[in-house]
């Protein structure tokens, strides 16, 4: 009987580039490389509204379609950015 073999899998922190709700998908760049890691809101836990700025730690995984994010859990919500005068 063999065993599939899952491809390595890392924990690491990160940022969101870019989140678009309505689309159920975005982008985080982890803080060990700038590699876009994308992430759907079936693999965040708890808040699913990340957005740009966000700090998150995840499960980084190499899938056929490249980097994906899972067990994505929001670490630090980013504040709204100042008023320019």
């Amino acid at each position: 009987m063999s065993q599939v073999e899952r491809p390595p899998v890392k924990h690491v922190k990160g940022t969101v580039r870019q989140y678009v709700a309505e689309k159920g998908g975005g982008f985080i760049i982890p803080d060990i490389a700038a590699v876009e890691t994308y992430v759907t809101s079936d693999d965040i836990t708890g808040h699913t509204n990340l957005k740009p700025g966000d700090k998150v730690d995840f499960t980084m995984e190499l899938t056929e379609k490249g980097l994906r994010a899972r067990d994505v859990v929001l670490v630090h919500r980013r504040g709204p950015n100042p008023l320019h005068r």
